[in-house]
Order: C-alpha cells, then structure tokens, then sequence
C-alpha cells in the first residue's frame, strides 16, 4: 500500500516544485507566452518564484512513497487561509493526497485562529 505525505516543503525541495509549476502553468498559452522571453524567463525562475514559494507563501509537497506527486501553495490574506495553486502529477493517486492536503491547510487555519 502505497505511503503518502504532505508537508511543508524545505528549502531544498522548492527547486523541484518551482520546475513541475513551471511546466504545469507552461500549458496555458499566456503562460506560454511569458516564458519564451529569456529574461522574463530567468526572472521568474531564477527570483520571483523561489523567493514567492519560500517567504510568502505556504508551500507544501506532496509525496507518495517518498517522491514528489505534486505540490501545494496556501495564502493568507487578512484573516484567511486558502489554497492557491495544487497540482498532482498524472502518476500519483490524487484522492489520498488532496484529502491530506485539505486537511493541512484546514488545520494551518485552525492554528493561525482563523
């Protein structure tokens, strides 16, 4: 049976989730079109997104079986929580992970008393 997690990501792991949310976004045409620049590529790649993902953001990882399915990014803005942007890979089973992701950042919520 397989092992699932979801957790804050470290700081070592942003990496890897910046690139599967860069190629997630990359499907939508005016992401597309943002990432054929290669200074706006660079930019975004190399400082807006590693720093958003690192200080302003909840990022988290999904893990089954101990490698990266996907990732997750909650907001707070004023008094709440809300989930921004998950993606979970197409080889992943998505309804274990989801229903753990929901239930952390219901609880990063409950813990921020929102």
């Amino acid at each position: 049976m397989p092992k699932y997690e979801v957790r804050i990501a470290q700081k070592s792991e942003i990496k890897p989730v910046m690139d599967l949310l860069v190629q997630e976004r990359s499907r939508y045409p005016s992401f597309a079109r943002l990432m054929k620049s290669p200074w706006r590529r660079v930019l975004y790649q190399q400082w807006v997104t590693p720093r958003y993902l690192r200080t302003s953001a909840n990022t988290f990882v999904l893990l089954q079986d101990g490698e990266l399915a996907g990732y997750a990014v909650a907001e707070q803005s004023g008094e709440a929580v809300h989930l921004a942007d998950f993606v979970v890979t197409d080889d992943y089973d998505r309804r274990p992970l989801l229903a753990i992701l929901f239930r952390k950042v219901e609880q990063l919520a409950i813990d921020r008393n929102y």
